[in-house]
C-alpha cells in the first residue's frame, strides 16, 4: 500500500501518526469484511468464510484460557462483529506502541466492534532488562535495570521468571538507578499487578498486568497469545496448507522477496526477511521449531513424498526424523489435525515466523488489524506473496504510532547550533574571505588567494599548481584565524554533547513504566477523540 510507504514518528509530543487517518478506520474494516465474506477461496480443504469464523471461535476460547477473554458468557454474537487488531511481543515497551492497543480499543467501541490483541509470545525474548535515563539531564547515561536473569534468547511463550527475587525487586531497582521519575510514574501501578498475578509466565504477568490498565482508564482489548492460538485446528489447517504445498510456497516467496529488494534497492539477504533455503530434498518452512526441554528457536525442515501426499518433518540440528504425515486422499482431513496437534502433547512447538503471524490474523481473524510504522514493512511483503499463494486478494491495514517523551522538553537547539558552527567551521578553513572579507592583516592573503582562483589550469601542470598554491594560502590564512577556528571548535565539541545528551533524554523509546500516568491518559484521550467522540453512535452493518 503506498500510502504505508516509510512512514514516521510524529516529532512532537502527544503527536499521533495515522494512516489512513482513524476517521476511515471503519470503513476500511467493513470494505474488508464484505472482501472476505465473499472469498470464494478454500484453506485446507475449507472456504476462506467458514475458517474465519472457527478461527474467531478458536480465538475467543484461547483468549479465556489465557484470562483476557471478553468479559461475558455470551460470546455467541462477537464472532459477526467488526473486528479491529493489533499485534507485538509482550514486552515492557514505548507509549507509540501501547497507542496502537488504545486505538484498536477505541475504534472498536466507536464502531460497535470488537477490539482484538495478538499477542506475539512466540518471538524471542531479546532483553530481560531496560532501559533508563540515569544521572542528570546535562549529562545523561543509559544504565541497564534487570527484571530478570533470562538471557538465552528463548521465546516470549517459554518465559518462567528465573529469579523471582530480581522480578519483584525491580521497581526499587529502577529508583536505585538514580533514575529521574516523574510523580506519578506508571511503574507504581504496573509493577505491583505484575508481582501479585499467580503465574510463572512472565509474558502473562506483562499482558495481564497491561490489560488491567488499560481495562481501568475504559479501555481494553480480547486478548490471546499466539503460542496458544496457533496450535487450535483452524491455524493448523492453515499451517498444514502451506506446508502440503511448500514447493510452490517457496517459489512465491522468493520470487516477491527478491522483487521487493530490487525495487528498494536492498542488497542483504536477511531483509526485510531470510531467504528460505532448501538442503536437497529438504526444503525450510516459514516457521520456528523447539522442544519444551530445549526453547530455543531452530529452523523446521520437511521433505515432500508422493507428490505431496506424504509429509516428512525434522528439526534443525537433530538426526532423527520428527514426525511422518500421509494426507488420506491428498485432503487435509480431521485426522491430519489431530495428527498434527499431537506433535505439541509430545512436547514439540511449532510456531509461525513474522510474515505468516500478521497473514495468519489478517485472513483468519480481523477485519482490520492496526500495524506499527516498523510492522508494516513485512506485510507489504506479506500481501504480495499469500495473495498469489491463496489466490486471494488481501484485506488493506492500517498503521499507527504516536510520539511521547519522558517530560515537556523545550525546542531543542543544539543539533541546529552544532551544524551551524560546523559550517563557520569550514568557512574559515577554506573560505575566510567570503565571511571575513575585511579582516585586518590578511587583505594580502586574501588577494593571493583571488590571484590563484583566476589562474589558467586548462593543462594538468597548471591545475596541479594551482591547487598546491591554494592549499597553501589556506594554510596561512587558517594560522592567522586559529584563534577563531578554536573557538568555533570548542562550541562545535559542546554542542555535540549537548547534541548526544538531547538525544538520549529526548528519546520517544523508553518504556511505558517510566513516563507519567497523568500524561499517558492524556496521550489515551487524544487517541479516543481521533476514534470518535465516546458514545459515537454505532456504524452501520456491514
Amino acid at each position: 500500500m503506498t500510502e504505508h510507504s516509510a512512514p514516521r514518528a510524529p516529532a512532537e509530543d502527544f503527536g499521533v501518526l495515522a494512516s489512513p487517518s482513524m476517521s476511515q478506520w471503519g470503513e476500511l474494516a467493513r470494505s474488508n469484511a464484505r472482501l472476505m465474506r465473499h472469498q470464494g477461496v478454500s484453506i485446507g480443504g475449507v472456504r476462506v468464510p467458514e475458517l474465519r469464523r472457527r478461527a474467531r471461535a478458536d480465538f475467543l476460547e484461547t483468549s479465556a484460557a489465557f484470562g483476557c477473554g471478553p468479559g461475558t458468557k455470551d460470546v455467541s454474537h462477537t464472532s459477526d462483529l467488526l473486528w479491529f487488531m493489533t499485534g507485538h511481543q509482550p514486552e515492557l515497551y514505548h507509549p507509540g506502541v501501547w497507542a496502537k492497543n488504545l486505538a484498536v480499543s477505541a475504534i472498536a467501541r466507536a464502531h460497535g466492534g470488537l477490539g482484538g490483541n495478538l499477542v506475539a509470545d512466540t518471538d524471542q525474548i531479546k532483553s530481560s532488562s531496560v532501559r533508563v535515563v540515569s544521572g542528570s539531564l546535562e549529562t545523561p547515561r543509559i544504565v541497564q535495570v534487570p527484571f530478570d536473569a533470562v538471557d538465552d534468547g528463548r521465546p516470549f511463550e517459554a518465559w518462567k521468571v528465573r529469579d523471582e527475587p530480581i522480578f519483584r525487586a525491580f521497581a526499587d531497582s529502577v529508583r536505585s538507578a538514580d533514575v529521574a521519575l516523574p510523580p506519578d510514574p506508571l511503574l507504581d501501578t504496573f509493577w505491583p499487578k505484575a508481582c501479585s498475578i499467580d503465574s510463572e509466565s512472565g509474558s502473562r504477568r506483562f499482558t495481564i498486568a497491561r490489560s488491567e490498565i488499560e481495562k481501568s482508564w475504559g479501555f481494553g482489548l480480547v486478548e490471546s497469545p499466539m503460542g496458544l492460538w496457533s496450535e487450535t485446528e483452524s491455524v493448523a489447517r492453515l499451517f498444514l496448507a502451506i506446508l502440503k504445498d511448500l514447493p510452490k510456497f517457496h517459489a512465491v516467496h522468493q520470487e516477491k522477496l527478491t522483487a521487493y529488494r530490487r525495487e528498494r534497492k536492498i542488497h542483504s539477504r536477511n531483509h526485510p526477511v531470510a531467504d528460505l533455503t532448501r538442503d536437497g530434498e529438504w526444503w525450510e518452512a516459514p516457521f520456528w521449531v523447539w522442544r519444551d526441554a530445549a526453547p530455543l528457536r531452530k529452523k523446521f525442515w520437511v521433505r515432500h513424498l508422493d507428490g505431496g501426499g506424504k509429509l516428512v518433518f525434522r528439526i534443525e540440528g537433530e538426526q532423527a526424523e520428527l514426525a511422518t504425515f500421509a494426507f488420506e486422499g491428498g485432503r487435509i482431513d480431521d485426522r491430519s489435525i489431530d495428527r498434527w496437534k499431537s506433535l505439541s502433547a509430545e512436547g514439540v512447538r511449532i510456531r509461525p515466523r513474522a510474515l505468516v503471524t500478521t497473514a495468519l490474523c489478517r485472513i483468519l481473524l480481523t477485519d482490520l488489524f492496526v500495524h506499527g510504522i516498523g510492522g508494516a514493512i513485512y506485510d507489504v511483503l506479506g500481501d504480495a506473496v499469500f495473495g498469489e499463494f491463496f489466490g486471494m486478494a488481501m484485506p488493506r491495514y492500517a498503521v499507527l504510532t504516536a510520539t511521547l517523551r519522558l517530560q515537556d522538553f523545550p525546542s531543542s537547539q543544539a543539533r541546529a547550533e552544532r551544524d551551524a558552527q560546523i559550517r563557520a567551521s569550514r568557512w574559515l578553513r577554506w573560505q575566510a574571505e567570503r565571511i571575513r572579507p575585511d579582516e585586518p592583516g590578511i587583505q594580502e592573503l586574501f588577494e593571493r588567494k583571488r590571484a590563484w582562483l583566476a589562474y589558467p589550469h586548462k593543462e594538468r601542470s597548471d591545475r596541479r599548481l594551482r591547487a598546491s598554491q591554494l592549499r597553501r594560502v589556506n594554510r596561512e590564512i587558517g594560522k592567522v584565524l586559529e584563534a577563531d577556528i578554536s573557538d568555533t571548535d570548542a562550541r562545535i565539541e559542546r554542542m555535540s554533547q549537548k547534541t548526544e545528551s538531547e538525544a538520549i533524554v529526548r528519546s520517544r523509546e523508553y518504556s511505558i513504566l517510566l513516563h507519567s500516568e497523568t500524561r499517558l491518559q492524556r496521550l489515551a484521550g487524544i487517541i479516543r477523540g481521533l476514534a470518535g467522540e465516546k458514545g459515537a453512535e454505532s456504524a452501520k452493518s456491514r
